[in-house]
């Protein structure tokens, strides 16, 4: 019984040493001031529609960015030009960044131009330095609509 404590304390702090060395050294991904990065996206959102962008992220600091995006939003009988322009905000942990992105988006198809408010939570895997595959999550609000939910993908490089 007493190895058996023995031997997993060794190991509890083993495993304790080796994550501190992990998240202390240095990080494999960061947005640094100055970087560019292309992006094309996909995504889906709630009544059924679906987005097409592509966009552009531009590094403002090591944890900031700023981004624009455009492109379609479709579903069966309806489909919109749209306009994002956003900025978000990134915690820089190893080869994983988790970010927070605030921004707007207008819509416009033949018919009329509809202002929406969009805030997200996502990840960025990065594949390389330059390269990354992220998830966003998050929320859009239109006058006269509920709150929308949306899924999109994101490969930049």
């Amino acid at each position: 019984r007493g190895q058996t404590v023995r031997r997993r304390t060794r190991v509890a702090v083993f495993t304790l040493l080796v994550t501190a060395a992990a998240l202390g050294g240095p990080s494999g991904a960061h947005a640094d001031a100055g970087d560019r990065q292309l992006e094309a996206i996909a995504g889906y959102r709630t009544r059924d529609s679906v987005d097409a962008l592509v966009g552009v992220r531009f590094g403002l600091s090591d944890f900031i960015s700023a981004r624009a995006r455009g492109g379609i939003r479709f579903n069966e009988d309806h489909i919109a030009g749209r306009l994002e322009l956003s900025s978000s905000y990134a915690f820089d942990v190893l080869t994983w960044v988790p970010e927070i992105s605030v921004g707007a988006a207008i819509d416009v198809d033949d018919v009329d131009v509809e202002l929406r408010g969009l805030a997200s939570v996502g990840a960025r895997y990065y594949v390389s330095r330059e390269r990354f595959i992220a998830l966003e999550l998050g929320g859009e609000l239109a006058r006269d609509e509920d709150l929308g939910f949306l899924a999109r993908l994101v490969y930049a490089f």
